[in-house]
Formats: structure tokens, C-alpha cells, sequence
């Protein structure tokens, strides 16, 4: 599924509707139910992809959850996660 977000490829920011459910789902391995975007449904490939060139800086729990270092970006934390995700 594609959606229409445009963060730049640069970075950039994401919405708290993209980057909380990305959180709930690190932090405790349920992807949340009814996340939209654009009033589409996502899962959590789709979510990653909207995150991919996201600037903005992870929790630190979410960084740990995802053994990460503290400071690690969504970008950063997405690209870990979609990698994980084709294997």
C-alpha cells in the first residue's frame, strides 16, 4: 500500500499520528488498530515507509526497544525495523 507523504529526502518531520503508533508498536509489539493516514489504513510496513526520512529523535525507550542507541532517529529506526521486516 503507498501513501502520499512528503517529508522531503532530506528529513524532515512526521506527524504524532504516524510516529505514536510506530512507538506503541516498538515498545510493546502490537501494531495498533485503525491507523490511518489520509483516511487510508496502515500496517506496519506502510507506517515504516512513511517514516523513512523522518528527523525527528525516538524516545529513549523506543531507541532500547529496538536496540538502539539513545538519539536514533525515526528514519533511523524504520529503516531497522523494514529491514527486519523482508527477512
Amino acid at each position: 500500500m503507498r501513501t502520499a507523504y512528503k517529508s522531503g529526502r532530506r528529513g524532515g518531520h512526521a506527524g504524532g499520528h504516524l510516529r505514536e503508533p510506530f512507538v506503541e508498536w516498538a515498545e510493546t509489539g502490537e501494531f495498533p488498530a485503525e491507523v490511518t493516514h489520509n483516511g487510508r489504513p496502515l500496517d506496519i510496513e506502510s507506517l515504516t515507509g512513511l517514516l523513512w526520512c523522518c528527523s525527528d529523535v525516538m524516545p529513549s525507550g523506543t531507541c532500547a526497544a529496538l536496540d538502539m542507541p539513545a538519539g536514533s532517529t525515526y528514519a533511523q529506526g524504520a529503516r531497522k525495523v523494514r529491514g527486519q521486516l523482508s527477512r
